[in-house]
C-alpha cells in the first residue's frame, strides 16, 4: 500500500508539472502573436507613409520631366522596395499604380501594399 501512495505523489507532481508547462506555453504563444500583430501594424503604417513619398515623387517627375521620362520607376527604402507605373486613361488623367514591400524581420513575413493614385487631371496637377 505504501507503493501506492508514492506513485500517487509522483502522478499529482506530474499532472501539477504539466498544468503550469501548459499555462506558459499558451502565455509566450499568445505574447508572441501580440508582438507579430504590432510589428505587422507597424509595416503596414511605415508603407502607407512609403506610398505618400513614391506618390510625391512620381508627380514631380511628371511635372518637371514628362511622362515619357517618368512612366516607371524603383526605389529601395532602408529595407523596403517600392516604386511606381504611371498610367492615363481615356481622358487624359495620369494614374501611378505604386507598389511597396517590406519584410518583417520578426516573423519573415513579406508584407505588399499596392495605390492607384491620380495625380493630375486633365493637365491641372491633382494634388493643388
Amino acid at each position: 500500500m505504501g507503493y501506492m501512495r508514492n506513485a500517487s505523489g509522483i502522478f499529482y507532481t506530474l499532472g501539477v508539472l504539466l498544468g503550469v508547462s501548459y499555462i506558459g506555453m499558451n502565455t509566450l504563444h499568445h505574447s508572441s502573436v501580440g508582438l507579430d500583430w504590432v510589428s505587422n501594424a507597424h509595416l503596414r503604417f511605415q508603407s502607407s507613409l512609403h506610398i505618400l513619398s513614391i506618390a510625391k515623387m512620381a508627380s514631380l517627375c511628371l511635372d518637371k520631366y514628362g511622362f515619357e521620362e517618368c512612366s516607371a520607376d524603383r526605389f529601395i527604402f532602408n529595407g523596403y522596395e517600392g516604386g511606381y507605373d504611371l498610367d492615363t486613361d481615356s481622358e487624359g488623367q495620369y494614374w501611378a499604380d505604386i507598389y511597396i514591400e517590406g519584410k518583417n524581420l520578426r516573423t519573415s513575413q513579406i508584407l505588399r501594399t499596392r495605390a492607384k493614385i491620380l495625380l493630375r487631371s486633365e493637365g491641372v496637377n491633382a494634388g493643388s
